[in-house]
């Protein structure tokens, strides 16, 4: 530690000038952020696309399909057709000036048909979407320090961030529940599901390729069964666990009942 202040630093002769890297330790603080957007809009908008299911409804007595196939989202651009632009491309220090919106235009592709007959695709411009900065959509994610500081830029941006009307706006994370795992619980608030639940079930958020969750829960009832809860259109269901066996397994019942006694055939209160 100096005993005195020391003009050792800005009498550096570099000083003032921005590193040809970025720090790697100060990079991380957005990477979780970034990662997971660039997730989005890599992977997550097929997956999600891919989940969609078709559209019918008739018009004049013709059957008309409409589905999603594909979707993108571009860059932050300046509006075509705009009178003196020098450069097409928008940069985060400039909406945070004009408090704008650092955003992209979603486009989708409508595939649709009339009576099973297939027309001619169509892009549907389905309005725009912030861009987070230093993602791949982000004009910032290729540059170095000097060109981050030549565009209004902190030599060490790390983003992680979007900047909507003008303002930095954080998305901020949450911490979940360890998912497709099941997880054994005590709640007392099971109880009043019914009048022989119990306050024990086993928990679990099961998720899927595309990213979307749901909880569902086998509650131990107190007549010895179980009964699985599940949402369908939020609606809550609790159905019980032998009527789910025999919707996803095409066996007699007395198949299903020696296998589930299987190792159990003396235990009189397993059996009952």
């Amino acid at each position: 530690m100096l005993d005195e202040p020391s003009l050792s630093n800005i009498t550096d002769p570099n000083f003032g000038r921005p590193p040809e890297s970025q720090n790697v330790l100060l990079q991380q603080l957005g990477h979780p952020h970034v990662s997971s957007f660039n997730y989005m809009i890599n992977q997550g908008l097929d997956q999600a696309i891919s989940d969609l299911n078709p559209v019918e409804f008739m018009v004049n007595g013709d059957k008309i399909t409409l589905e999603i196939t594909d979707a993108s989202l571009s860059c932050p651009l300046v509006p075509m057709g705009t009178v003196g632009v020098k450069s097409p491309k928008v940069f985060p220090s400039e909406c945070r000036q004009r408090a704008a919106t650092y955003k992209g235009r979603f486009i989708a592709r409508v595939n649709w048909a009339i009576n099973g007959e297939r027309q001619t695709a169509f892009d549907k411009d389905m309005g725009q979407l912030p861009i987070m900065i230093k993602s791949n959509k982000c004009h910032l994610s290729a540059m170095s320090p000097a060109e981050l500081v030549k565009h209004g830029e902190h030599e060490q941006e790390w983003g992680g961030y979007f900047v909507v009307k003008g303002h930095e706006r954080l998305v901020r994370m949450l911490l979940m529940t360890r998912r497709n795992y099941p997880i054994a619980i005590k709640r007392s608030g099971w109880k009043a599901r019914g009048s022989i639940f119990s306050d024990c079930g086993i928990s679990m958020r099961c998720v899927r390729e595309d990213q979307t969750a749901t909880t569902n829960v086998l509650h131990f009832v107190t007549d010895g069964t179980a009964k699985l809860m599940f949402s369908y259109k939020k609606v809550l269901y609790y159905t019980p666990l032998v009527l789910i066996l025999k919707c996803l397994c095409d066996y007699c019942d007395q198949f299903i009942y020696q296998k589930l006694i299987q190792g159990y055939q003396h235990d009189s209160y397993y059996l009952e």
